[in-house]
């Protein structure tokens, strides 16, 4: 499946495998959603040399950026362009999948989390 990035380049998610991913569906209308960014931005900064973070929503592109900067994020965000496979389908948001380097889901949550929790990190940095 693809996603465009904030580049606005057409990427194919398999060109991400080979690190831990965190893969989490948002939405910028979402309080859910925004309520987690926190941790999200904490794990990032914890962890970005060693994961991937996908954080992937059907909104534009442009809307998803314009909300990152205004909320002062530097994680990448994505706009989902293609259907999903079945495996990562969900009926609400945000959804969050914890993915290791050898394309194993670890765990996927429905709701706000705190992903910046010591289990989460040091499964983003194995």
């Amino acid at each position: 499946w693809e996603v465009i990035n904030e580049q606005n380049e057409r990427i194919n998610i398999q060109s991400f495998v080979g690190k831990p991913i965190l893969l989490n569906f948002w939405a910028t209308w979402c309080p859910p959603c925004v309520a987690e960014m926190k941790s999200i931005q904490s794990a990032f900064d914890q962890t970005q040399k060693n994961a991937t973070f996908l954080l992937v929503s059907n909104e534009p592109i442009e809307k998803l950026i314009a909300f990152k900067q205004k909320k002062g994020y530097t994680f990448p965000v994505y706009q989902l362009v293609s259907p999903l496979p079945a495996i990562f389908e969900s009926e609400s948001i945000p959804t969050t999948f914890i993915i290791n380097k050898n394309k194993q889901i670890l765990i996927k949550e429905s709701g706000a989390k705190n992903w910046a929790s010591q289990k989460v990190i040091s499964l983003l940095n194995q």
